[in-house]
């Protein structure tokens, strides 16, 4: 229902439903903002694609594309015999995603918006000190080479070097880390974080959503729109996704035997990164 579309801290419908019924598995591979996410229902039916059926309101289409605060109910279709009525397509499973709909009364307006940030999962301590990297390169070839610092051509004077440096996070005055010797030659001694250089720790998103329903006897009409941004982790280029959607349902009785429909919806998604 759509309780499980509130107060999630993602603008995916997809990764919403992550847990939400049995025997719908939904994975999610990368990190990347706007990044939603697979569907299998019973696991992995085939090499190829084993995606189900999506239906929004009787029409095919993405789960990805509808806001959350769009969706009334989800039902899911995992039995075989779902194909008999939606045909091939339904060989994996049918999804059918119901939006909420005009109802007749005073206008109602609804606000909601949320304020959330992410941090990434890794949990590595990378190696950051130049020493260790350089010992740890020279001892895996050392079976092969038979010679300490044939990989990365450094001396015994080296290692002194990049230990005296080993625990230096910044640059020491008295122990700098470009050095060059009576022979004109170039040493780097130094020690650089390339993972917290290269990523943020962490990175905020935000949703807003508006809808507008009501109606008389004769006409109603739900209109609604949805924002979302999120920032990617990336730290020395701008990466950031944003999606817009707009739904409007308007259902007007223009005589008793009849009644005219009109379901609109738009969806809208950039995604910019280096």
């Amino acid at each position: 229902s759509s309780e499980v579309f509130e107060n999630k801290s993602t603008g995916s419908a997809v990764q919403m439903l992550q847990g939400a019924m049995p025997n719908v598995n939904i994975q999610v591979n990368s990190g990347t903002p706007g990044a939603s996410g697979t569907i299998t229902v019973r696991g992995i039916g085939s090499v190829n694609s084993s995606s189900p059926l999506i239906l929004i309101d009787g029409t095919p289409g993405e789960l990805s594309q509808v806001g959350p605060g769009d969706i009334e109910s989800v039902s899911v279709l995992k039995d075989a015999a779902s194909a008999a009525i939606y045909g091939s397509r339904a060989a994996f499973g049918v999804i059918l995603v119901t939006t909420k709909n005009a109802a007749k009364g005073r206008s109602k307006v609804s606000y909601n918006n949320y304020f959330s940030f992410s941090t990434p999962t890794v949990s590595t301590d990378f190696v950051w000190q130049g020493y260790d990297h350089a010992y740890i390169f020279d001892t895996s070839y050392f079976g092969q080479k038979g010679v300490m610092g044939a990989a990365t051509g450094l001396t015994s004077a080296d290692y002194e070097q990049l230990l005296l440096r080993r625990n230096d996070y910044v640059e020491d005055p008295s122990r700098p880390w470009v050095v060059e010797d009576e022979d004109g030659k170039y040493h780097y001694w130094g020690n650089f974080d390339w993972w917290k250089y290269l990523y943020k720790t962490w990175t905020p998103s935000q949703s807003h959503s508006i809808s507008v329903s009501g109606g008389t006897d004769k006409v109603t009409y739900y209109v609604s729109g949805n924002y979302y941004t999120k920032d990617g982790f990336m730290r020395n280029a701008d990466e950031k996704y944003r999606q817009f959607s707009l739904n409007a349902k308007i259902n007007a009785r223009v005589y008793k035997w009849l009644k005219i429909s009109n379901n609109t919806y738009f969806y809208d998604s950039e995604h910019a990164f280096p």
